[in-house]
């Protein structure tokens, strides 16, 4: 005999908030991560533009998205989805320097600052209202100390206003 399996339909039934600005650099993997989604036990969530599906790492346009729920299966999709919109897409900054900036210190490392051995313009940067983040290997942010710098990878991104650039890693080795 053969044997069918019936799946409920997933339903979506809400969306907190619906609508916002996003960063130039925001994915809907990013976005969905801060939004409150209702959504039927055992179901994904879908995204479509312009009626088209949307990976989940693509960076965000903006207009309206349609959210759908999905099975975990991914054979059932719901016939109704929530509308977010992206108000307005912000400029994210520029990551604060080049990944493999390469140098010799004669010295001690202590008698830099992170910002300083990276070569950002900390100064030219904070009068555009930029602001660089420092991240250790755990991404547990850090300040940009002049002591306790020791060997090993520390990650930067800039922040301009709610928008924060790609990660950006230095070595010191």
């Amino acid at each position: 005999p053969k044997t069918i399996t019936l799946i409920p339909l997933p339903t979506i039934t809400t969306v907190d908030p619906t609508s916002g600005k996003a960063c130039s650099n925001t994915t809907i993997a990013d976005l969905e991560a801060g939004l409150t989604i209702t959504k039927s036990d055992n179901s994904d969530t879908k995204w479509y533009f312009n009626s088209q599906e949307q990976d989940i790492t693509s960076t965000l346009r903006q207009g309206e998205y349609t959210i759908k729920a999905i099975s975990k299966t991914g054979e059932c999709l719901s016939t109704q989805g929530i509308i977010y919109t992206v108000t307005e897409v912000e400029t994210s900054p520029a990551v604060p320097f080049t990944d493999g900036k390469e140098g010799v210190i004669c010295g001690s490392v202590k008698e830099f600052s992170l910002t300083e051995l990276s070569g950002w313009d900390a100064e030219a940067g904070e009068e555009q209202g930029i602001k660089i983040l420092w991240y250790t290997d755990s991404y547990t942010p850090t300040d940009d100390v002049q002591t306790d710098i020791k060997a090993g990878t520390y990650y930067a991104r800039t922040l301009n206003g709610d928008c924060y650039s790609d990660y950006v890693a230095l070595n010191i080795g």
